[in-house]
């Protein structure tokens, strides 16, 4: 029931909160002074609530946070290893610094995430330089095609006649 509404049923006991009698026939409820201030605690998520997170094994909110913050960084990893630009190259240099950090003295490190959402950090980061490698191998690997253009484009050109000058 919302603050200040009033309930048509006065004997009816109301669990945390104050009754008011304004009336026989009515009661209006307000709430205890401590709900007021819980409002306005900061949501802080500790260490032990984060296994709590992990042993309750179904998918709430702060999970459904934790895993897109992962999912956030290996984007972030994997969009701008090649970055086109200065804010790409920072994007990519921060996501790497924390994919491949090890601590665990924080929530939000990569590695406490993993272990609360059930995946293993260093199997993870074995994934993610495998697949740096292959990318980085791709990137740099001499093309065929792009020569065999270069010796066509050659060819044609030697095969125009020479234009005089007057």
């Amino acid at each position: 029931m919302a603050h200040g509404q009033l309930e048509s049923r006065p004997g009816l006991a109301l669990a945390g909160k104050r009754r008011i009698m304004t009336n026989k026939s009515a009661v209006m409820t307000r709430p205890r002074p401590q709900d007021s201030v819980e409002m306005f605690l900061p949501d802080v998520l500790l260490p032990q609530q984060i296994l709590e997170l992990r042993n309750g094994g179904h998918a709430t909110g702060e999970r459904h946070l934790l895993i897109a913050v992962l999912e956030d960084a290996i984007h972030c990893f994997q969009k701008f290893m090649f970055p086109k630009n200065a804010q790409q190259r920072r994007l990519f240099r921060e996501a790497e610094q924390w994919l491949m950090s090890e601590e665990l003295d924080t929530p939000l490190t990569f590695n406490s995430i993993c272990h609360v959402i059930g995946l293993d950090p260093s199997y993870l980061r074995r994934g993610l330089h495998k697949w740096q490698e292959q990318r980085l191998a791709q990137q740099w690997r001499p093309r065929a095609s792009a020569g065999a253009i270069q010796l066509r484009a050659a060819k044609t050109l030697s095969r125009e006649p020479a234009r005089v000058r007057k």
